[in-house]
């Protein structure tokens, strides 16, 4: 994570921490266009809080604030997917990122 990242995850989590306010959970899938799980793939939320890499049976963020986020999945030699969620409360949010392979 850049400087300028952690600094803003830092900040929100802090006005989170001083307003009261609960973090959920985003479980998802990141797949091809036939259906196949895509591994590796680099998931980040906009605003910029949290980064994974997908494996075979998805990706799990943690400890996600309340709010609404785009979800960026890219791979080398696939077009950039997205979705949009909402997380709210002490709940799992569900979320699939479809990438279509460059031909």
């Amino acid at each position: 994570m850049s400087p300028t990242c952690f600094r803003a995850a830092f900040m929100a989590a802090l006005i989170c921490l001083l307003a009261g306010c609960t973090t959920g959970l985003v479980r998802g899938t990141v797949v091809d266009q036939w259906g196949k799980p895509v591994e590796n793939a680099n998931i980040q939320t906009l605003p910029p809080t949290h980064s994974i890499l997908s494996t075979k049976d998805g990706f799990v963020l943690e400890n996600v604030e309340d709010g609404e986020y785009s979800l960026i999945a890219s791979k080398e030699g696939y077009k950039t997917g997205s979705a949009r969620v909402e997380v709210r409360g002490k709940k799992v949010t569900y979320a699939n990122i479809v990438l279509q392979k460059f031909e």
